[in-house]
C-alpha cells in the first residue's frame, strides 16, 4: 500500500507505537511491530515514535483492581512503569510533524520508573480514604 504512493507527493507518515514492542509476545504488540516493519520496508518518508504507557493506562489498572471487590491484590514484584502524560506525547508528535522524517526515533517515556505498588500508593494519597481504607497491593514472586 505504501509503495503505491506517488513519490513526488510522499507525505511524512508519523506512526505512534509502543516502547518495547519488539520484545513482546502480546498479540497487540506483535501487530504494532508488524505495522512498523511494513513502514520500515516501504519507500515512504516516516517517523516512528515509540512511547511508554500513558498515566491513564496505569490509573485504569488501579480502578480495575478496585472494582474486583477484593481487599488485597497480589501482583508480580517485577511490574513497573515509566508512564508518560498524554499531553507530553501530543507535544512531541506536534514537534515531529514540524521536522523532517527521522525514521525510528528514540523511545519517549515519562520521567520516573515506578513499581506498581508505589504508583498505587501515590494514587491512594489523592483519593478519599473510604474508597481505599481496606485495600492493599502486595508485590510477590509470581
Amino acid at each position: 500500500m505504501f509503495n503505491a504512493l506517488d513519490q513526488d507527493q510522499m507525505p511524512h507518515l508519523i506512526y505512534i507505537s509502543i516502547a518495547g514492542v519488539d520484545n513482546s509476545t502480546y498479540p497487540y504488540y506483535i501487530a504494532k511491530k508488524s505495522v512498523e516493519d511494513m513502514i520500515l520496508e516501504s519507500c515512504i518518508r516516516f517517523s516512528i515514535l515509540r512511547t511508554t504507557q500513558f498515566h491513564k493506562f496505569v490509573l485504569n489498572l488501579i480502578h480495575g483492581f478496585l472494582a474486583t471487590g477484593e481487599n488485597n491484590v497480589v501482583i508480580s514484584n517485577r511490574i513497573k512503569f515509566q508512564s508518560v502524560a498524554i499531553s507530553e506525547v501530543a507535544a512531541k508528535l506536534i514537534s515531529i510533524s514540524e521536522e523532517e522524517p527521522a525514521g525510528l526515533l528514540p523511545e519517549f517515556a515519562g520521567p520516573q520508573i515506578l513499581f506498581f505498588e508505589d504508583m498505587f500508593s501515590e494514587f491512594s494519597s489523592f483519593q478519599e480514604q473510604s474508597e481505599l481504607a481496606h485495600f492493599t497491593v502486595t508485590a510477590s514472586e509470581i
